[in-house]
């Protein structure tokens, strides 16, 4: 019997963390047991959500090699990608797995958006509020019109 067909029927993972890996496109029931049960018992913590997040992004670091991107970052982008990709048709086994397939691995990397520069400390440029000189005649013709009058 495979391991992710048999249900835990001792315990039951808690909706919200169901509800979380629903959200990578799973469906399956089965599947989903088995996914809750590599996460972190809702018994032993007081955020099971915040923390099946955090293993989930843990495990995208690793899968995705970028030591530089933290576990909330990793998770938001992995589950884009893997939700992206189709992973809930094309690997739906493989999320959390020690080791992931060679092509999934391959597919994210590739996918993955490219991060963006750190911004540069500069100094702003001093510029007037007023509007230039071409457009002031404008901006002085619309605050000298009168407004039309609304109908009682």
């Amino acid at each position: 019997m495979d391991a992710l067909s048999a249900l835990r029927h001792d315990q039951q993972p808690a909706p919200p963390i169901l509800d979380l890996l629903r959200s990578f496109g799973i469906g399956d029931p089965n599947i989903l047991h088995a996914l809750a049960g590599r996460l972190p018992a809702p018994a032993d913590i007081d955020d099971p959500t915040r923390a099946a997040r955090t293993v989930l992004g843990q495990w995208f670091v690793r899968l995705l090699d970028r030591p530089d991107v933290d576990a909330e970052d990793a998770f938001l982008l992995g589950r884009a990608v893997f939700v992206g990709l189709g992973g809930s048709v094309r690997w739906p086994r493989a999320l959390l797995a020690e080791d992931a397939p060679d092509e999934l691995c391959a597919k994210l990397r590739q996918s993955l958006p490219l991060p963006c520069p750190t911004a540069a400390q500069t100094v702003m440029v001093i510029q007037p509020l007023d509007a230039p000189a071409p457009l002031a005649g404008v901006a002085a013709w619309f605050r000298g019109r009168p407004r039309p009058a609304r109908p009682a």
